[in-house]
């Protein structure tokens, strides 16, 4: 999912701006799950489901707006009360927005496969390149490499997570916070609901 949640999305870009962003993201999980499937790589995509947990009582009324907004556009969810989160997931949290369409992968192993697939299919790759400038043309981009080289490209993407913004004259991030979760293997095959 977006990290901005839809109504601070619509504060930042407008209605119309943030609800593609949203359907956008939201379509991506089926085409994802295509391409996995396209290039021999459908074991290791999985359907899951999000939750998405409020952390205090005061941030109740903004996961409800966030779920009339999502609901609204379509996207298929659920608002669960703490009572709900307690039964189905075995937690206390006062509130969570629980959406159907969500997915996992091992990325790193996606994006090698991708790449493998496209250089297999006529795509150029330039694996461990520094590029040092981009120069946008007419008809593309130019882009000076470390070792002098130059590649010409009619589009250039820019997949690089965080570090794209030393190329944006933009502020386009800010890191607030990350969470991750580590425990011993489970001998469970689920640690929760879905």
């Amino acid at each position: 999912e977006i990290d901005t949640p839809l109504y601070k999305l619509i504060e930042k870009v407008g209605r119309q701006k943030a609800e593609a962003a949203y359907l956008l993201c939201h379509q991506s999980i089926d085409e994802l799950e295509k391409i996995h499937r396209h290039i021999g790589m459908a074991k290791i995509f999985e359907r899951r489901k999000s939750l998405q947990l409020a952390s205090t009582k005061k941030d109740m009324p903004a996961l409800e707006l966030e779920f009339l907004l999502r609901q609204n556009l379509g996207i298929e969810l659920e608002l669960l009360s703490p009572a709900d989160v307690k039964h189905r997931f075995g937690f206390t949290a006062p509130g969570a927005l629980y959406s159907v369409q969500a997915a996992q992968t091992n990325s790193y192993l996606f994006a090698q496969e991708l790449i493998h697939w496209c250089h297999k299919h006529g795509a150029a790759v330039h694996d461990k390149t520094v590029i040092k400038n981009i120069q946008q043309h007419k008809n593309g981009v130019h882009l000076l490499t470390g070792a002098g080289h130059i590649i010409k490209a009619k589009h250039a993407v820019m997949a690089t997570g965080y570090e794209v913004k030393k190329w944006l004259n933009l502020n386009v991030e800010r890191l607030h916070t990350t969470f991750v979760i580590i425990s011993e293997p489970l001998s469970i095959p689920r640690a929760w609901q879905d």
